[in-house]
């Protein structure tokens, strides 16, 4: 309902609060256009059903959109590849660059890799930093003597089981990086990949804390989760 009050101002009973309100009061103005805009929002969600009907949708514009999408790999490091086999599948290959002391044969002393602060790594990559270690491999910053850049070296442990999962890693990065520019996705820039001293080693970008510590900076600050 509504009413005209002095000087030509409509008053109109507000339906959540039962009270006579000012239509043209600044603050009932804007009240009322934010609630249109909200109820517009819900509407657009809800335009084709449900909430669950509308993530399904998008989820076959997703799938659409990958089937519609050229898919790049890159480049082959022996001409006779890629090469369909019998089997139907394709086969391709990458070069895994096998760093070794020439007057030298035989096992390592031990399994371990030792990292050293101010040591070289196949005698390109002075170690920095020791970054930390995981369940099959350990992180150093070092620095490229060849690109003169601050990296990241992965140093994969002495396994085989770890070493065939390693070059499942590296095969999708380098799947990844020729599909999209890496610091417009958020995905890792790999550089190189080596052998050394019966260590497989990843040479990555250097980025900043890993996903573990970055997720327990924002939970002791009481920050809502970006992982769940």
């Amino acid at each position: 309902s509504s009413a005209v009050g002095g000087e030509g101002v409509k008053i109109v009973l507000d339906q959540g609060s039962q009270e006579l309100v000012n239509q043209n009061d600044p603050v009932y103005v804007l009240q009322k256009s934010e609630a249109e805009r909200q109820s517009s929002i819900w509407h657009d969600v809800y335009s084709a059903g449900s909430h669950s009907s509308h993530r399904e949708k998008k989820r076959r514009e997703r799938e659409e959109w990958g089937r519609k999408r050229v898919r790049r790999y890159p480049a082959s490091a022996n001409p006779f590849y890629p090469r369909k086999g019998d089997d139907g599948a394709t086969y391709d290959c990458f070069n895994l660059c096998v760093i070794f002391d020439r007057d030298r044969t035989g096992f390592e002393e031990t399994k371990d890799f030792p990292v050293r602060i101010g040591s070289s790594i196949a005698g390109r990559y002075e170690v920095i930093e020791y970054l930390g270690s995981a369940a099959f491999s350990k992180a150093v910053q070092a620095y490229d003597r060849q690109t003169e850049r601050m990296v990241c070296l992965k140093v994969i442990k002495n396994d085989k089981d770890f070493l065939d999962q390693s070059l499942d890693e590296v095969k999708l990065l380098r799947y990844l990086n020729a599909n999209a520019d890496p610091d417009e996705k958020n995905v890792l820039r790999l550089h190189d990949c080596i052998y050394h001293k019966e260590h497989l080693i990843i040479v990555t970008e250097l980025l900043r804390d890993n996903l573990y510590e970055f997720a327990k900076f924002t939970r002791e600050r009481g920050q809502e989760p970006f992982f769940t």
